[in-house]
This record gives structure tokens, sequence and C-alpha cells, in this order.
């Protein structure tokens, strides 16, 4: 409504002059007030309709939708510019619930109003939570006025702010208002795409969120360590270059995540400003580049698919050249350019996995379905950020889930290819067995074949004396049959012999096929296990910490402490009796289930001091409450399982390698005997204390021509199997001499001996009277 539609001169176009004249104050007047009077109620009405309502039933609100927005494309402007008239009267209405404004160097300022209407004072006193949902923003300021016009609260936020300046120490941009805001201004500048999810919240729903956000977090992060941790032990016990990059996939993507999250700055490098956006670019190259160069060397695409090989070095080489740009080039440059880089690499993990699924490549199809689910992670996640698709609780979280059901896909893909590898050692064994059987039978046709002949050749002999000539010319010709025969005797002997080492080899093969499928089951089961539990502990952990005040939660915390640092193993038959007397206590407590609850206490590892539990025991959903602590001690007992089954797994590589010796033969140099015997008796002088030890060194023994390394392996060897053989107790003689130009090493000790029994086998392939994984034969 305009003043100059209601001027004096339109009302009165068709009175007198003198009319006019003496009427025109009048009507000036009443329209001044009219007027007057219809802009404050206009007023009134707008303040009424676009205030946000905080009442005694307020709990949480997104306010994307009640929101004012400005773009300050200088990003220069103050609050007092912003509400000057000019400026004030250009904000616009927000039409969307998560504003979204893609890479801009403009700053965005938005406007809210609050109306405090809760009935105490007691409430009053609480403030309201006003959370920006977005963690990589560098800059946000926050301005609230009261009625009076009068600025009343300045925050700021964002992770180029020092963390001990923020308000609220959350990940997120979080600020405080007090009930005595009335208009409210938030300032946002970030170099990366500018978002504005902006929520309020009433104090205990906000710090219930937190908690079970926190939690989230600190379940995610921790499986994802705990798949680090794993693969790095796999790679190092394996030399497994493929699970090498897999752990440096998992590094660059945990660093990614991190920082993109918010965490890394509120706990990492809370005063180290910029450094998360350096840091979310530098986990996101390292986790393109390691994750290709992952899938090359699982699928062997330089065999399989040399096309797709050559694709993948392409796709290495651009995330290699965006991880050095970082020196001369900006981040908002940088981070567009990210988003075009996602959709090569996603194209070539999936289509590696289809092509080599096409193939009949067993493990093509895990790694497909595995990566299936991560990539559309990244492509929701890349199309929130770039403002495709909305910004909501899945689109925000959608890298998170893709990555963890990819984390345990590969886990079964891991265990599917262990078992494969076992497969293939069985079905070697069979075939070795099957060719000793059928040597054997050869043998023993051709022994008999030339006992007969022989036999005939004798009778022949015999009947025909009167033709001396033909018979010694038969029996000649029977003698070079006969040294034929017992040369190729001697032949199928070798071959026997040879067999015999395969067949020994084909043991060895499934004594380790079988140590190595033992741990491999207990991984898959607590992995399953520790699934199976999440399934069920994650909902339950918001409803949890909502029902229990602070010592409750203190208890409950300690309680899963304490049940994850005990160490002790109790036997079945302590097991029983702390139980009963347990369930005793607890009678004498009056607490409800005494037997159930006391089980639950043995499980969580309590009984040494369950009287410091009866408040949670006392509590009235004190069953639900065990039965939670029970699911996380499930998640403790399945990750304990998982690193045994490992520490195994490093245990058998370990006697295989100790089994194997060097991969390579060095070539042989100038080696001195004397500093490599003085070294093996060093080694094992603190085993030594009740050995007496002789020590006989010839001054000129010779120098030789061996690998130095093997040398002193042997010397180390020869003086620990003499410890063994005495029990590190009675008389040790070493000696060094000389003997036609030969060097001679001789270690002599006081033990019992080698059993005759077992003399004519000391130099079988394998042979050793040590229990599995301590000798090597």
């Amino acid at each position: 409504m305009h003043a100059h539609h209601y001027t004096p001169a339109a009302l009165a176009s068709n009175a007198t002059n003198s009319l006019h004249a003496m009427l025109k104050p009048c009507l000036n007047l009443l329209l001044t007030l009219f007027l007057a009077t219809l802009a404050l109620c206009h007023s009134a009405a707008f303040a009424a309709e676009t205030a946000i309502v905080i009442d005694d039933h307020f709990t949480k609100r997104t306010i994307g939708l009640d929101i004012d927005i400005y773009e300050d494309k200088t990003a220069q402007l103050s609050l007092k510019d912003i509400r000057s008239p000019e400026i004030s009267d250009k904000f616009i209405s927000s039409t969307n619930e998560n504003p979204n404004f893609h890479y801009t160097n403009s700053a965005y300022w938005a406007r809210f109003n609050l109306s405090d209407n809760r009935s105490s004072d007691k409430l009053k006193k609480l403030p309201i939570y006003l959370t920006l949902a977005y963690a990589p923003t560098d800059f946000t300021e926050l301005w609230c006025a009261n009625i009076d016009g009068n600025v009343i609260i300045n925050q700021k936020s964002g992770d180029n702010v020092p963390l001990s300046d923020w308000p609220n120490t959350y990940r997120l941009p979080t600020f405080e208002i007090s009930s005595s805001a009335h208009t409210c201004w938030l300032k946002i500048i970030t170099s990366d795409s500018l978002q504005i999810p902006l929520s309020l919240t009433q104090q205990d729903v906000f710090i219930k969120n937190r908690i079970t956000d926190s939690s989230v977090q600190a379940l995610y992060f921790g499986a994802l360590l705990v798949m680090i941790v794993y693969n790095t032990l796999i790679a190092v016990v394996t030399r497994s270059w493929a699970y090498g990059s897999y752990t440096l996939f998992l590094l660059g993507f945990g660093l990614h995540q991190v920082s993109f999250n918010g965490i890394g700055y509120q706990l990492l490098w809370p005063n180290n400003k910029g450094w998360s956006d350096q840091a979310a670019l530098i986990g996101l190259g390292s986790a393109a580049f390691f994750s290709t160069l992952f899938a090359i060397l699982l699928l062997d695409l330089r065999r399989l698919a040399p096309k797709l090989y050559k694709f993948g070095l392409i796709v290495q080489s651009l995330f290699f050249i965006f991880l050095f740009s970082y020196l001369f080039l900006s981040y908002f440059i940088l981070i567009q350019i990210s988003i075009f880089l996602v959709f090569p690499w996603a194209v070539f993990l999936i289509l590696s996995g289809i092509y080599l699924t096409w193939k009949k490549v067993r493990v093509a199809k895990i790694y497909l379905t595995a990566w299936m689910f991560f990539v559309i992670g990244v492509l929701i996640f890349s199309f929130r950020v770039a403002g495709i698709l909305p910004t909501n609780s899945f689109t925000a979280n959608a890298i998170q889930i893709g990555s963890a059901i990819e984390f345990i896909l590969l886990s079964f893909a891991l265990a599917d290819r262990l078992k494969t590898m076992q497969k293939s050692l069985l079905e070697a064994q069979i075939k070795i067995a099957e060719g000793l059987r059928l040597s054997e039978q050869d043998l023993t046709q051709k022994v008999e074949q030339r006992t007969s002949e022989l036999k005939t050749a004798n009778q022949i002999a015999e009947q025909e004396r009167d033709f001396a000539i033909i018979a010694k010319s038969q029996a000649e010709a029977a003698v070079k049959e006969t040294a034929q025969a017992l040369n190729e005797l001697k032949a199928t002997q070798t071959q026997l012999i040879a067999a015999e080492k395969m067949a020994s080899l084909g043991l060895l093969v499934s004594n380790v096929a079988h140590e190595i499928n033992t741990p491999i089951g207990a991984v898959k089961s607590s992995g399953t296990l520790i699934s199976d539990t999440l399934d069920t502990a994650l909902p339950d952990l918001s409803k949890l910490f909502a029902m229990l005040d602070d010592t409750h939660r203190t208890l409950f915390v300690q309680l899963i402490t304490q049940c994850k640092q005990s160490t002790v193993k109790i036997s079945t038959r302590e097991e029983r009796a702390l139980t009963k007397q347990l369930t005793t206590h607890l009678q004498d407590a009056v607490i409800e289930d005494p037997s159930r609850n006391a089980r639950l206490l043995m499980k969580l590892r309590a009984h040494q001091n369950p009287l410091d539990y009866l408040p949670l025991l006392q509590h009235p959903d004190n069953k639900f409450i065990l039965e939670t602590a029970g699911n996380m001690a499930n998640i403790i007992n399945g990750s304990s399982n998982i690193n045994s089954a490992v520490e195994k797994v490093s245990r058998v590589v370990y006697a295989l390698k100790a089994l194997s010796g060097d991969d390579v033969l060095k070539a042989p140099i100038v080696a001195l005997l004397q500093p490599d015997m003085d070294k093996a008796l060093a080694k094992y002088q603190s085993q030594m204390q009740s050995v007496e030890l002789v020590i006989n060194f010839q001054s000129d023994v010779p120098p030789i021509y061996a690998d130095h390394d093997a040398v002193g392996q042997l010397c180390i060897h020869l003086v620990m199997n003499a410890l063994q053989a005495m029990n590190y107790e009675g008389k040790l003689t070493v000696g060094l001499s000389s003997q036609d130009s030969q060097a001679i090493i001789s270690v002599k000790d006081t033990g019992t001996g080698i059993a005759d029994d077992i003399k004519g086998r000391i130099f079988e392939p394998f042979f050793t009277t040590r229990t599995s994984g301590e000798g090597s034969g």
C-alpha cells in the first residue's frame, strides 16, 4: 500500500474550492492516522506469522522455511549494513527446508524471528541451540537482538575459528540463544558448498541427540579402525600389495571422513585453522588413488582385462595430479574438480567388477556388490554437495552407510578368497597322493616282471646245459637285462623318494590349511555376531541414554569399560561358584530375578565389585539396561576374538617363513666363521646359566666363500639345537678347525642324542620331532 494512492486531491476532486481549503488539513490528518494504523497492523501480523514460537512443548524444529536470506556478493557487509532499510527490505523468504547455494564466493545472511512463550522462568533460563548441520563451513557468525533492537548475542563458529571461541564444542557449528532474543542474523562464508540446514533444539533434546550422534560416530570410526588394523596385519603377514593398498585406501578414506564430519577439528586439530579443508582433499585423493590400485591388484586386471587396466592407470594419474594440485590451486577450485573426477573413478570400479563377474571370476561378485554400495553412497553424497539432491539424514550420511556395508562385504570376500586357497591346496594334495599310488603300482609291476624273466632265464639255462654256447649267450643277455632292470629300479626308487617328499609337502599343506581355516572361521563368526548385535544395540542406545540420569550413565559406561579392560580368565567351575555367590548377594540386596542378573554381571566381568552397580540393578528398567550392556559386551568380545584369530594367522605365517628360509639365494662372499659363531653364542648367553661352555677355536681357520647370512643362521641353529637337546644344562663344546684346506665347525653337547629308531629319517624332508610351528625339519 503506497501513500500517493490516498492523497487529499484524489478524495476531494469534486468538492468546491472553499470546501477543499477547509477540509484539506482534516483529511490529511485522518489519512495519516489510517495509514499508520494499517502499517502497524501489517507489521504485527507479519511478526506473528513469521516468528518461530518457543513454548513449553517445543523440542526441535528445522527452520529452513522460516528464514529470510540475503546474498552479500562483496562478503564485506557488517550487521549495521544488513540492518539498514536499504538492505533489510532485500531479504527473500526461503523456499527450501535446507537451502543450498553450491560453490560461491558470496557471503549469505539468514534472518529469523523468535517468540519465547515458555511459561516458567526456569524453562526460560535454558538456552535454545541453533545448529548448522554442515561441518565443513569455514566461518559463521550469529547476532541476536532483543525486542528493543539491542544486540545481546554475538557468537562465532566454523573451522576457521579457534575451537576455544566456539560457543559449543559440538562437531557441527552450534550457537546458544537466550530467551530474550527476538531477531537473529546468521552470516555464513565458506570455500566449500554453501549450505544452510538450520535447526533449533531444546536443551535436553540437543544433549540426547549429541550423545546419540557421538555414539554412532564412535561405533563407525571404531569399526573403521578395526578394519585398518586387521588389513594391515594381513598385508604384513602375507606381504600382499593388494591388502596393503586397501589399508591405505581405508586410511585415506578415514582422514577424509574425520575432516569432513568436523570430528578432526573438534578432537585432533582444534586450533589449526584451514587444515580440515586440506585434510579432506588429501584424504579424498588418497582414497580414490589407492582404491583404484586395490582393484587392479585384487582382480588381476593387467592379465585378465588389459583395457580396464589402462583405464585404471589413467584414473590413478588423474588423482595423483589432483593430490599435488592443492599446492598451487585453491580449495574452492579443487573441490569442484574432485566432483568431476569421482565419476570416472566410480565407472572404473563398477565396470571392472561387472566385467570380471561376467568372466566368472569368483571374488569379483563380492567385490562388485561391496563397491556398488560404496560408490552409490559417494555419488549420493556428491549430488547432495552439488545441490542436485536435498540435504537430509540419509544423503548427509550416505558415504558412511555405503562404506560400512562395503567393509562387511569385503571381509567376507577375504574369507572366501582364503577358502578358495584352502580348496586348491587340498586338490593339490589329492593329486600328489594319486601320483604316489600310481608310482608304487608301476614299480611293483616292473619288479615282478623282471623277477619272472630272470626265473625263466635260469630255468632255460638249467634245462639246456648241453647247448653251452647258447646258454652262455642267454646268460650274458640275462645279465645285461638284469643290469638294466637294476638301473630302472634305482630310477624308480628315486621317483618314489621324490613322491614321498611331495606327500610330506602335501601333509604340511593340509596342516597349514587347517590352521588358517580355524581363525578365519572365528573371524567370520565374530564379524556376523558384531553385525547382528549392532542391529540390536544401535536403536537401543538412544532409548537407554534417554532413560538414565547422569549417575546411571556413569555406572553404565564404567560397566562397559570394565568388561573391555578385563583380561582375567576363569574356569567353568569357578564361574559357576562365582555366579552362585553373586546370586546370594543380589538376593540379600532384594534385587528381582537375582539368578538372571547374576549371570549377566558375570558375562560383563562385574563379579568382583557387584555392589557398585546396585543403582543400575535397582533401576525400574534394569532388565533392558543389562541386556543392552550384554550386547555391548558381545561387540567387545567379538572384536577380541577377531584380534586373536589374526594373531594366530600371523603365527602360522611366521612358522611358514621360518620353514622356507630366505627367498633369494645370495651371492657367495668371503666369510669368517669365528665372528658368526661368537654372535651365536652371545645370542644364547642368557640361557646358558647352567651350562659349562668349552671353546676350541684354532687361530688358522681359513675364510670361506659362502652366503654370510646363511652361515650365521647355521651357527645359531647348531647352538640352539644343542642347548635344547641338553635342556640347557650340562657341557657344551664348540670348535673351529681346518683340515686339507677345509673349515670344520663342531658342536658337541651332553644331551641324550638322537634316538636309534629315527636316525635313518633325519634327512627326510620336513621331518622333525618338534611340535607344529616350532621346527622345519
